[in-house]
């Protein structure tokens, strides 16, 4: 059985990769700051509800593009069970990303359970497809798309020590820049797992109720992006907040100097 993809939807599912890679790394620059503070599980809970919510709403979105001759369910259990492990894989990539020093091996090893937890919520959500005969995989792509998957996680994890050590301006640009390829080699790694499916002639769909696409895909979006909007505006009051009272510190340091000299 062949399927089709609804391009606006495809495109939709890559740009909102690009915008969770953009906010996953202004999350990982705040939680490694507030890693010696208390507020530290507090960013990391956070965030990891913001980009896991985030990579899964893309996956998802993917997986609403695809159209096949017969309507689809998606069993809630098993789809949610996946929204959980993107949420968990991110709290651990952040968790990562917080330590001011990692080797080449752990970076590697870090990489491995990322990418294993970022194909296990891709196939996971695959399974809550209700459709029998069951779909089956071509084990060369779904290899290729772990490969993707770990990949990716490896070049994530660099840039999120990269960029905590340079310049706030350098910093912008690379940030965006790095969510573009991020964003993209996430797409690619679940549009290569959906390559990987392979749907029998004469299946049947076994759920209940066919869900609109449309406005499935319209929650998603809007709560996702919500999400993520939420998360950036957080970022950016906090970023304020720090400029505020670091310029306080400083009028007050120089306030000092000027006192003291005026005594001598």
């Amino acid at each position: 059985m062949v399927g089709t993809y609804n391009g606006w939807l495809v495109l939709c599912s890559i740009v909102v990769a690009i915008f969770v890679a953009h906010t996953a790394l202004g999350l990982s620059c705040r939680v490694a700051r507030a890693k010696a503070e208390d507020s530290m599980q507090w960013w990391l809970i956070g965030g990891s509800l913001a980009m896991g919510t985030g990579i899964w709403a893309m996956h998802f979105l993917g997986m609403l593009a695809f159209s096949l001759p017969i309507p689809l369910t998606y069993d809630f259990t098993i789809t949610a069970a996946s929204l959980l492990i993107a949420v968990v894989i991110s709290a651990f990539a952040l968790a990562v990303a917080a330590d001011p020093k990692i080797s080449t091996a752990q970076l590697s090893v870090a990489a491995l359970i990322m990418g294993a937890g970022i194909s296990g919520m891709h196939y996971a959500g695959m399974s809550a497809i209700e459709i029998q005969p069951m779909i089956t995989y071509e084990p060369r792509l779904v290899i290729a798309s772990i490969i993707i998957a770990v990949a990716a996680s490896y070049a994530a994890l660099w840039v999120f020590f990269q960029l905590r050590g340079v310049g706030i301006l350098v910093m912008r640009r690379a940030r965006v820049g790095a969510a573009f390829i991020m964003g993209l080699a996430i797409s690619g790694m679940h549009y290569t797992a959906m390559a990987a499916s392979h749907f029998h002639a004469g299946s049947i769909c076994t759920g209940g109720a066919n869900i609109s696409k449309r406005s499935f895909a319209v929650i998603i979006v809007v709560v996702s992006v919500s999400v993520l909007a939420f998360a950036r505006g957080v970022l950016i009051h906090e970023r304020r907040s720090e400029y505020l009272r670091r310029s306080a510190s400083l009028r007050r340091t120089a306030q000092a100097l000027t006192v003291h000299r005026s005594r001598h």
